[in-house]
Formats: C-alpha cells, sequence, structure tokens
C-alpha cells in the first residue's frame, strides 16, 4: 500500500474512475492538501476520516496532550531546543537557546517532524550524519466569520447554501469550504454563528476571499507544514535515529493523523523502556518515572 498511489489501489480494488475523481480525489484535497497520486496507505486513512461521528472537545483537541502531561506526573520545561549531544558515555545533553544549562538524559524522544524543511534544531557529536529524507506539505486554514457568496457556487440564494463545498480541480485556489459549528451545538441548528472554514494550499488573497464570501466580519489565518508530502518518493522514516534517541513522528510518512501518532508514540516508549533496561510488563516498574 506504500509502494503504489491511492488511485491506482482503487482501480484494482474495482473501483469506478467517477469516484475516485469525485470522491477520493475531493477527500484527499480536504485531509491532506493533495491528490489520490499520494500511496494508497495514507490514501486509505484519509477515507476513513471522512466517516460520520467525528469528535472534538470543547476549548480545543490541544486538551488532550495537556491531559496526558499532567496524568503522567513528568517534569515540563519549556525551553526551546538548539541541538542534541551525544557524549562519549552514550547519553545525551540538550544545548537551549536561552539557556547555558546542559541537562543529560539517558534518553531523548523527539515529538516532532526532523526533515530538512522543518527541523530547527541540530545533532552533534554522532558518529555519522543524519539524513532527513522528505518535506512537508504547506495547508492555510482561513477562519472566516461571513457568510458565502452563494452566487460563486450558483446557489439560489443565501438559504441553499450546504454546509461543505468540496473541490477536485488541482489548478482551484481553495482545496474546500466547510461551516463549522461548536462542539455544543449541533450540525445545521439553527442560530449557529456563520464561521467557515476554508483550506488552500496558499494565503488567500482579498480578491479570492471576496469570491468565496459575500460578507466578512472577521477572519483569522493559519499556516503550517501540516503534513508529509505523500509523492510516493519517500521512504517510510526510522523510529531508531541512533540507540537512546528515538523519533515518533517517523510515523507520519506512513499517514499523518492523531491515531497513527498514537501508534508511533507506543513504538517508541517501548524501544526506550528496552533501552533503559526497563520491563513494562513488571507491576514493580509500572510507577517509573522518567523525567522529560
Amino acid at each position: 500500500m506504500l509502494e503504489r498511489s491511492l488511485e491506482a489501489g482503487l482501480k484494482h480494488a474495482g473501483v469506478s474512475n467517477l469516484f475516485i475523481e469525485e470522491l477520493a480525489n475531493a477527500i484527499m484535497r480536504v485531509n491532506y492538501g493533495q491528490s489520490s497520486d499520494a500511496h494508497q496507505f495514507v490514501g486509505s486513512v484519509s477515507l476513513a476520516g471522512a466517516e460520520t461521528g467525528l469528535w472534538s472537545l470543547h476549548g480545543g483537541n490541544k486538551k488532550i496532550p495537556h491531559a496526558l502531561l499532567n496524568a503522567s506526573g513528568a517534569s515540563f520545561h519549556n525551553e526551546e531546543v538548539e541541538a542534541i549531544h551525544l557524549n562519549s558515555d552514550g547519553r545525551f545533553s540538550l544545548r537551549f537557546k536561552e539557556n547555558d544549562e546542559m541537562p543529560l538524559y539517558d534518553a531523548v524522544i523527539l515529538a516532532t517532524p526532523v526533515t530538512n524543511d522543518t527541523s530547527m534544531f541540530g545533532f552533534e557529536n554522532f558518529p555519522r550524519q543524519f539524513h532527513l529524507p522528505g518535506r512537508f506539505h504547506q495547508t492555510v486554514c482561513t477562519m472566516v466569520q461571513g457568510d458565502v457568496n452563494h452566487e460563486t457556487f450558483q446557489f439560489a440564494d443565501s438559504s441553499s447554501v450546504i454546509d461543505d463545498i468540496f473541490t477536485t480541480n488541482r489548478t482551484l485556489f481553495f482545496n474546500s469550504l466547510a461551516r463549522n459549528y461548536p462542539v455544543d451545538i449541533d450540525d445545521g441548528a439553527e442560530g449557529a454563528p456563520s464561521v467557515w472554514k476554508v483550506f488552500s494550499n496558499e494565503p488567500l488573497s482579498k480578491r479570492e476571499l471576496d469570491i468565496l464570501f459575500s460578507t466578512i466580519n472577521e477572519t483569522f489565518v493559519i499556516k503550517w507544514k501540516a503534513y508529509p508530502e505523500y509523492d510516493g518518493t519517500t521512504s517510510t522514516g526510522n523510529f531508531t535515529l541512533h540507540p537512546g534517541l528515538y523519533h515518533i513522528n517517523a510515523i507520519e510518512f506512513a499517514a499523518s493523523a492523531m491515531e497513527m501518532g498514537i501508534i508511533g508514540a507506543r513504538n517508541v516508549a517501548l524501544l526506550a523502556a528496552s533501552h533503559l533496561g526497563v520491563d513494562v510488563q513488571d507491576r514493580k516498574t509500572q510507577s517509573f518515572h522518567i523525567e522529560l
């Protein structure tokens, strides 16, 4: 599934060209800003994400890692790391940007993309230079409080506008347009605020926003390297960069999703436990505490 495209995989399974062009491509543009040229595994994850029953938390899904951090009992240090240094005894030092202290660690886990276009820190004194394959895809999320321009989409009037508008044309300046409802209001409920989320690969100009919306009261733009470019030329990464140095996000080159991140984190936790000599099946070590 990693060695052939989503389009090829679906055709092999007997799926029609119409389904691929109008549904699979549209869903890939929503979820990954890309097309059915991406490999079949990430495409399958994308299609699975189109199912109903997805959830979100009041106040944002960021509350999940915050709660996990609190439950872990780990110490949290809010520092920007400039470099990871391998010491002669096999342990690691972290060099901070605004702190002269260089604490020692028996193991280091990277929970961030590490590619040439995303990595902001260096590796020092390692026996080999790390090859950081692949690159990440830029996604721009534009939140708009306003009204969709029904004439652009050839709706009869503003009340006829549907909640989700997908695209299949790769030359369009936006990938999708969807109405966002607060988590405590059912989708489609009357009186809900008119807030829309636009995904695009580049920031939208005023002219482009005016094409999509007849009135705009407020906008908020988030631009980030959201997930890898799934162009079929990059192999999946390796969880182990060096004994004791692990990389959770290597799994993203198979597919980028919260669920995939959890699988990657579990794999790395087991690798780190083995490196540290911790038997995760031993009840005596279940309260084992490692400072992060």
